[in-house]
């Protein structure tokens, strides 16, 4: 991931007459303060701060993942090849939250982790990027920084949509600390 800010010299879109651009637009650019190679496939060109908050980046994210063909079973450790938008980056599944029923989508099994999952079976997950952060966003924010099909040894085995980030995990935890009452003697403390 490279974060810079840069000039706009030159926009080109399908469309002559246009001098702004939309999420999800494809684009020729001219830009200045950055090299032909030092971009990837998958980097993201945000606004100024001005404009609004830039994509998010994250290094883990929770997905609802629909197994569709895989010849064995899936559990925590497994590596697979993301692609998301024109990313494509290694990733490693840290753990299985829930598993999902198939038909109605709802949680089964409450409050109990599944082993693994197998060719057909729905689960939410917990997902780590082996290179460091990549651009993302939670399925219900942007659709299409939030949606991703894992890959193994050149077939699809798996679509998934992002539904927690980093963001939410830093959330989550100051809103934890905050209920926890902050600092006294507790149970188990010394």
């Amino acid at each position: 991931m490279l974060r810079c800010s840069l000039l706009l010299l030159l926009l080109l879109t399908a469309f002559p007459s246009s001098t702004r651009a939309q999420p999800g637009d494809n684009l020729r650019v001219r830009l200045q303060g950055i090299t032909e190679s030092q971009l990837r496939p998958g980097y993201v060109l945000c606004g100024s701060a001005a404009d609004g908050p830039p994509c998010n980046t994250t290094r883990e994210f929770d997905a609802k993942l629909t197994i569709m063909e895989h010849k064995s079973i899936i559990c925590g450790g497994y590596t697979g090849v993301l692609h998301l938008s024109a990313l494509v980056e290694e990733v490693t599944l840290v753990r299985l939250i829930k598993s999902l029923d198939k038909k109605t989508g709802k949680v089964t099994n409450e409050g109990k982790a599944p082993k693994f999952v197998k060719s057909g079976d729905n689960c939410i997950a917990r997902f780590r990027v082996d290179s460091g952060s990549i651009c993302a966003e939670k399925y219900t924010d942007f659709s299409a920084l939030g949606r991703f099909m894992l890959r193994d040894e050149g077939k699809t085995i798996a679509v998934g949509l992002i539904l927690k980030t980093d963001k939410d995990f830093a959330k989550n935890k100051g809103a934890a600390a905050a209920a926890g009452g902050g600092g006294g003697k507790g149970k188990g403390r010394k």
